[in-house]
């Protein structure tokens, strides 16, 4: 287990002190706080419009405008197809549009008058048909909303329906704001014209003191109190506390975080900030799980060494980055400081791949049948979870159905049900549990999540810990996040600690729980507790004090040459010597003993640190046979800085460490474009533009060359060829899971190198390609030569040397071709040998045999009169005995046809004729074996700057080149230096040996 990262969502970054106002109260008087003309009474204004003709269909978040100041009611069993419109039936009883509400559906208006008692609240409505609703008022205790009274229902048109509610001395809504809420119980009733109002009724006082009777008696349980006094000590006078504060009269701390109220509402109990208040009716004012006192900074670790440092109470997330203040103090980071972010190493106890947190197993095997109850008796039970005893008041219809964010599956929860999922895991003091999820279905239905524990039978909730989501679809899922750290002398240490999960109201659809513990070091050793369990225990979740007395930090658990602690830091395996199987140690890598070439750590996490293809043991020397074993550099693919890599090299038996000495390759193709349907043009054995898909079809739809990997291949329909080619008119394509394998008649010898290119064009997925063998009819894979390309747009590169022993020597040898994810489309296969030259002459041995039968020919020999050299023959893969007519060249423009039709698909180009615009002439490309198709493949020339007059350009072996010079550039200036300088493979350099002083221009010309 390494540490991860623990994506914290953007938290609000504050909340107001208090919210709502005590409107001034006179008695008698009446004062509107909803009507036409305040907050939107008659529902005339739409998206900050008033008498908008749009209509709209939800409360919140309707295309045409949020209803201002009307909100969708939590909890609702119906929460779309309900809003305002203008005019209709019923006709609007005031102004020009009125509400409709589905049945089920509900919403809300809050004001900002804070309740006082004595106040008497009307509300009023006009019902503009028969169909049944309901009104009533409702208050906000700390996020929740309240009935305040009864509603009042209606299933009759009538205008002025009304509703009173008085408040009396110690009614729990006193100190909360008012507002009214609006339900439909059948069909869809119109509303118009809401009205609430209040009047200040001033309570009986009979000791004339300013301090309402109720309000004493209440509170006090006489009438002996004065206005200034404060019998709680909290520096708040009576009177502050009935009128101002709304705090309790005979409580110093109201809402129980420790300080004062007096404090709290003057600041001076706010380290962070001194003279800003806190809530003193909240003992968490900014709702970060922090209370106001330990914002003063008791559970800081930060700064160290002291300790301390004081958060903001008034904002949840101090430092402005991605964790709250909480989740910082919980995960000992600074909330003082935003590049401080938490980074726990995590646990995981409930995941989609355990413990069923994404409900797709259901009696231990995938399900993907829906299930009404999460303990059915087998096959029917919901693996891991369990119906949540009296907590679930509704327990049947609620279980797992179709329909997840991941997998086929998710689970659901009628309104009133719950569940839980136990973990074995122990809660100890100061553990931080943390839980997400994703709420798919019920948008406006409340879903709780909380951690629970298991004291004997009895699944307890902590209700500190609880967190919702009320919001969400499959495609936008909504996002819900619990992180709770276990306080001292929680009742939960020492026992099992899950989640427990309930739904309000409505049928809720969730997926993907994921609840982990931050990894704790309870023994002190500097190594996380369920790390110890994992890699030094039986693994099994639950360290034990024995489990954790077993290793310590400093000691080296796999005798790697690093400590345990060392190996947590490099991210290397604590139980593995060698964690990336190179054969090095992880030490001597980290150290860099393992490196002879420099002595440099090299990467112990990776078995080719310079991704080179060739190993960090392998760059020690064990392939550089050929000069003495000497190691290559396992920090750099191209030791000697010649652009040729060390694999290259290695592979070829050039010197990877001489930068002069570079690989002569006379690659000979098996195949290609023109040589056993590398790039899927042919079928029946003749050109192809029809979608085949089978590799082996019967005539005429077979593919050639090509044939179906069985034993591989475990989808065989639906991969063979279609038409989008880069190269003709064809492309492969290879459903996941498909394989097909091209075999040549090539046989393997040690020491043989092949190459093999090819170009994935598109979809992303892996693509496997390998050399394999015919071994007695098995195809046979070699796994060592294994390359993959993964997206579109990637040109693969494979090459492999047969090394001694190897069982594919003396068997045929081809490539085999397989799919992981998508539809992979491919083309322009190309595999070839590296062929022995053993006279020197350019020509591969294999190729003079091939057809000749000795290796008498020589490069610039044209033994077919066709007047193409056996070199560009070679190149151009064509028959270089064919001498009656020009076969070669069919439209004798002097380049071979085959060679016109691999680049244009057809012999309409002419000799003289530049394809892609670069300057150099067609003839010119295919002599010096260029690519006509691309602009930066050209003729060109360089001078080396310098003393030394050299130049250096474009070359092939077996043509000549006329090299002159000049002083001018006038005409007749330029003299001859060599009129048939012969070229060399890729460029050929000349150096001038007796240069004139001053300018100097020089021409190459290449020679007919």
């Amino acid at each position: 287990m390494k540490p991860r990262y623990n994506p914290f969502a953007k938290k609000s970054s504050s909340l107001a002190l208090v919210v709502g106002a005590i409107l001034p109260g006179v008695a008698g008087a009446q004062t509107f706080l909803i009507d036409a003309t305040t907050r939107n009474g008659s529902f005339e204004t739409l998206g900050g419009v008033t008498a908008s003709t749009a209509k709209a269909t939800h409360w919140d978040t309707d295309p045409d405008g949020d209803v201002n100041d009307w909100t969708l009611f939590p909890g609702v069993t119906a929460f779309n197809d309900s809003g305002t419109e203008a005019g209709g039936n019923p006709v609007p009883s005031n102004g020009t549009r009125r509400a409709f509400l589905q049945n089920g559906n509900a919403a809300y208006n809050l004001t900002a008058h804070v309740i006082q008692a004595g106040d008497t609240f009307t509300f009023q409505w006009d019902a503009l048909n028969a169909n049944a609703h309901n009104v009533s008022l409702i208050y906000n205790n700390g996020g929740t909303l309240v009935p305040l009274g009864a509603p009042v229902a209606v299933a009759a048109i009538g205008n002025n329906q009304t509703g009173t509610v008085t408040i009396a001395p110690g009614d729990p809504s006193i100190g909360k704001t008012v507002g009214i809420k609006v339900a439909s119980t059948s069909g869809y009733p119109g509303i118009d014209n809401v009205r609430l109002s209040f009047t200040f009724v001033a309570p009986a006082d009979s000791d004339n003191d300013t301090l309402p009777d109720a309000w004493e008696i209440a509170n006090f349980n006489d009438l002996d109190e004065v206005a200034s006094g404060d019998p709680d000590l909290d520096g708040l006078t009576n009177a502050f506390e009935l009128n101002t504060s709304l705090t309790h009269p005979a409580k110093f701390d109201t809402d129980g975080d420790t300080l004062g109220d007096g404090a709290e509402f003057n600041g001076t109990s706010n380290t962070f900030a001194p003279g800003t208040p806190t809530n003193p009716l909240l003992a968490d004012s900014d709702g970060d799980h922090l209370n106001d006192f330990e914002e003063n900074g008791s559970l800081n670790d930060f700064p160290l060494p002291a300790g301390g440092g004081a958060t903001n109470p008034n904002n949840a997330n101090t430092d402005g980055d991605i964790a709250t203040d909480y989740e910082e103090v919980a995960y000992h980071s600074d909330p003082n400081d935003p590049g401080s972010v938490p980074e726990p190493s995590l646990h995981d106890l409930i995941s989609n791949t355990l413990r069923n947190g994404s409900f797709e197993l259901r009696n231990g095997a995938p399900n993907t049948i829906k299930t009404t109850t999460w303990d059915a008796a087998a096959p029917n039970d919901i693996d891991n979870w369990t119906e949540w005893t009296g907590v679930s008041v509704v327990a049947d219809n609620s279980g797992v159905e179709g329909g997840g964010s991941h997998g086929a599956m998710r689970g659901y929860f009628r309104g009133g049900n719950a569940a839980y999922n136990m973990t074995p895991s122990i809660a100890l003091e100061g553990s931080v549990y943390s839980c997400t999820w994703k709420q798919v279905t019920a948008a406006g239905s409340t879903l709780s999540v909380r951690l629970v524990y298991q004291d004997g039978a009895n699944i307890i909730a902590i209700p500190a810990s609880v967190a919702t989501t009320n919001t969400g679809t499959i495609a936008n899922p909504g996002v819900g996040k619990l992180v709770f750290r276990i306080p001292a002398g929680s009742p939960a240490i020492g026992k099992p600690i899950g989640i427990g999960v309930s739904s309000v109201a409505n049928w809720i659809g969730v997926d993907e729980f994921l609840l982990n513990v931050a990894d704790g070091d309870s023994d002190n050793d500097g190594l996380g507790d369920f790390f110890e369990d994992e890699f030094f225990g039986n693994n099994d979740g639950v360290p034990t004090p024995a489990e954790l007395a077993l290793q310590d930090a400093d000691d080296d658990f796999d005798n790697d040459g690093l400590t345990n602690a060392d190996e947590i830091t490099f991210g290397t395996l604590v139980n593995d010597n060698d964690t990336d199987n190179d054969t090095l140690l992880d030490g001597a890598e980290v150290n860099g003993t393992s490196n002879n070439y420099d002595g440099s750590p090299t990467n112990p996490l990776s078995k080719d640190s310079d991704n080179d293809g060739v190993s960090d043991f392998q760059e020690r020397g064990s392939l550089n046979t050929a000069f003495a074993n000497a190691p290559t550099d396992p920090n750099s693919a191209d030791s000697d800085n010649d652009t040729h890599s060390d694999r290259h090299e290695l592979a070829y038996g050039s010197n990877p460490n001489n930068a002069t000495s570079v690989p002569l390759v006379v690659p000979y193709f098996l195949i290609n474009n023109n040589r056993r349907n590398g790039s899927f043009e042919n079928r029946n054995g003749a050109p192809n533009t029809v979608k085949t898909t089978q590799w082996d079809a019967a005539p005429p739809a077979d593919i050639d060359n090509w044939t179906e990997w069985t034993g591989v291949s475990v989808e065989a329909n639906d991969s063979g060829v279609e038409e989008g080619g880069s190269h003709g008119a064809m492309r492969g394509f290879f459903q996941s899971g498909n394989a097909a394998y091209n075999l040549t008649d090539s046989v393997a010898a040690a020491g043989s190198v092949y190459t093999c290119t090819w170009k994935h064009i598109d979809r992303d997925g892996i693509l496997g390609v390998q050399l394999v063998y015919n071994n007695n009819g098995t195809i046979t894979p070699i796994p060592a030569s294994l390359a993959t390309t993964t997206g579109a747009n990637q040109t693969g590169d494979l090459v492999y040397r047969i090394p001694v022993g190897s069982p594919a020597i003396g068997k045929a040898i081809g490539i085999g071709v397989s799919s992981s994810g998508g539809y992979l489309q491919v083309d322009e296969f190309a595999l070839s040998i590296v062929a022995a030259d053993s006279d020197h002459d350019g020509l591969a041995d294999q190729w003079e045999m091939e057809y000749f039968h000795d290796l008498d020919e020589v490069a610039n020999g044209d033994p077919d009169g066709d007047t193409v050299s056996n070199i560009d023959e070679q190149t151009a893969g064509t028959d270089p005995t064919v001498g009656t007519g020009n076969p070669g060249d069919a439209d004798n423009d002097g380049m071979a046809d085959a060679w016109e039709t691999q680049y244009f698909t057809n012999t309409d180009q002419t000799a003289a004729g530049d394809f892609e615009g670069d300057g150099t002439n067609n003839l010119t490309e295919f002599r010096l074996g260029l690519d006509p198709t691309n602009g930066n493949s050209r003729f060109s020339a360089t001078a080396a700057a310098g003393p030394a007059r050299s130049i250096t350009w474009t070359s092939a072996v077996g043509v000549t080149f006329r090299i002159e010079r000049s002083t001018s550039l006038n005409a007749g200036s330029w003299t001859d230096l060599d009129a048939a300088f012969p070229g060399t493979a890729g460029t050929a350099t000349y150096t001038d040996p007796a240069p004139p002083a001053g300018k100097v221009f020089y021409k190459v010309g290449l020679n007919p």
